[in-house]
């Protein structure tokens, strides 16, 4: 009896219904997510007010606003993750797409603007990347465990770079947002890979998991593609 748990816990495949159950609704609220973040979007700009919000940000220092989505994102998982009332848990999700959703303004803005075609292309390659990696963290026979340190430090080593570029007005060529696409896709199989090993849990911190890992695929896709496109940073 212990080999055959002990192969299904390195290909990461969960056995039975209830396991499939949790990843149908971790899926489901992961949809949810997408759809909603993507009529916010189209609310904003379609009634004028994305103007005013890119006009507010971008007249605020930008690690200022990278802290408070840092902070906001920390609790709004830590709500997910311990908070046992479903309602609070799905408030934890509404605040972190709201705050997703502010920050986004801006660069949708400026790519919509100046970079006619780079919001399309940032999406194909996201929905695609993510289904391909998505796909490999469940299926996969390769212990991805270790990808957890990977992400902690990566994670470090981003802000780092973030904020001494600001400081003292570095400019982070075509490779750091190359390489912040690898550190979301390396999210992406981590945390699906765990998915699959599921055999319970709370579906919404999940999906929270997984939606920030395609937002931060789909954020520096998009500024990527700006760049090739126009030259910005």
């Amino acid at each position: 009896m212990g080999r055959p748990r002990a192969a299904a816990r390195r290909t990461g495949k969960a056995a039975g219904p209830a396991a499939e159950r949790f990843r149908r609704r971790v899926f489901g609220h992961l949809l949810a997510l997408a759809v909603a973040f993507v009529a916010a979007e189209a609310a904003l700009f379609r009634s004028g007010v994305a103007d005013p919000i890119a006009a507010a940000l971008g007249a605020v220092p930008w690690p200022m606003v990278l802290g408070v989505y840092i902070v906001v994102g920390w609790l709004a998982s830590r709500w997910a993750h311990r908070l046992r009332s479903p309602a609070a848990q799905y408030a934890a999700l509404a605040l972190y797409l709201a705050v997703k959703v502010v920050i986004f303004v801006p660069l949708l803005d400026h790519a919509e603007r100046f970079a006619p075609g780079s919001l399309e292309a940032a999406a194909w390659l996201t929905v695609a990347g993510f289904a391909a990696l998505c796909w490999i963290g469940l299926h996969t026979g390769v212990d991805l465990s270790f990808l957890r340190s990977l992400l902690v430090w990566g994670g470090f080593a981003a802000l780092l770079l973030i904020l001494s570029a600001w400081l003292y007005g570095w400019r982070l060529g075509s490779w750091f947002p190359v390489g912040m696409i690898a550190l979301a896709g390396a999210s992406v199989l981590y945390d699906s890979q765990r998915l699959g090993r599921a055999r319970g849990g709370r579906a919404p911190a999940a999906a929270l998991r997984l939606f920030a890992a395609i937002a931060m695929m789909f954020w520096y896709s998009l500024r990527l593609a700006r760049r090739l496109r126009t030259g910005a940073g």
